[in-house]
């Protein structure tokens, strides 16, 4: 019993970490670019991908649920079925089909839900 409790006294404390704002801005900017996984992201710059996805629930709250999102707009025929508006959007290759009377929030939050 006295060998566990020495090996456990003698185990190395572990170090908490600390972040500057600008590096977890970066993170999470790069993270929500989509070019690579939250996962991989985190492992290059060995954090854990939880750490990370904490990051970018607050950073979400701070700054409300409205991100821009790029946008690529293309001429056509079949852009109005009936005379109203539609907005087509392809994230990751899923096609979303919005008819007349979209909210922005709702839309957001499916791009995101999408990703």
């Amino acid at each position: 019993m006295e060998e566990l409790v020495k090996s456990v006294l003698d185990s190395p404390k572990r170090i908490r970490r600390t972040h500057s704002k600008a590096f977890k801005a970066q993170l999470v900017a790069l993270a929500n670019s989509g070019k690579q996984s939250v996962a991989q992201i985190a492992m290059d710059h060995k954090l854990n991908a939880n750490q990370l996805r904490k990051w970018m629930k607050e950073s979400d709250s701070r700054e409300g649920t409205h991100q821009l999102v790029p946008v690529r707009v293309e001429q056509s025929e079949q852009l109005s079925l009936s005379g109203t508006p539609v907005m087509e959007l392809n994230v990751s290759g899923v096609l979303i089909r919005f008819h007349h009377g979209w909210d922005p929030d709702a839309v957001a939050r499916l791009i995101k839900a999408v990703r």
